[in-house]
């Protein structure tokens, strides 16, 4: 499967941005999972550089692209009680189906928090998870806002 992955970093280049992200993923990639830079974007003058050959083009590296993308998608729509008893017509224990439930609304939660910011400079979703979509932010409260660059990942798992 290929999936883009974005990596914040905080660099003084396009260059060391890429080389940067690039080593971090170095450590989870195998045989089986490889991956490739595609580009990066600087907060600084929204300047994008990379490779327009690949599987993904720059356009991926558009802030309202990168908002898009990395947006929580739901596999299902919200259950209620009945839908999940149901579903479950076999297995009606009442434990279970609260359990199931709990995980839903967590999830429902968590994503709902993340999808009200708009600041994709300082978002994380699914947090070095590179084998899905998401952005892994590495900068510090210290880091500069002109030295970061969002690189783009292109990941296959």
């Amino acid at each position: 499967m290929h999936n883009i992955h974005y990596i914040i970093v905080e660099a003084t280049s396009h260059e060391k941005a890429q080389s940067y992200a690039e080593d971090i993923v170095n450590n989870w990639a195998t045989e089986n999972n490889w991956h490739s830079v595609i580009g990066s974007l600087s907060f600084k003058d929204k300047s994008i550089k990379g490779e327009t050959s690949r599987k993904f083009n720059l356009n991926c590296l558009n802030e309202k692209v990168i908002r898009k993308n990395i947006e929580p998608k739901f596999k299902y729509e919200k259950p209620t009680k009945e839908k999940i008893l149901e579903a479950f017509e076999d297995e009606k224990d009442s434990d279970y189906i609260n359990r199931f439930m709990v995980k839903y609304y967590l999830e429902f939660l968590n994503s709902k928090k993340y999808s009200k910011t708009d600041d994709i400079w300082n978002a994380n979703y699914y947090q070095c998870e590179f084998d899905e979509v998401g952005i892994t932010n590495i900068t510090t409260n210290d880091t500069l806002e002109d030295e970061k660059y969002i690189v783009a990942m292109d990941i296959h798992s």
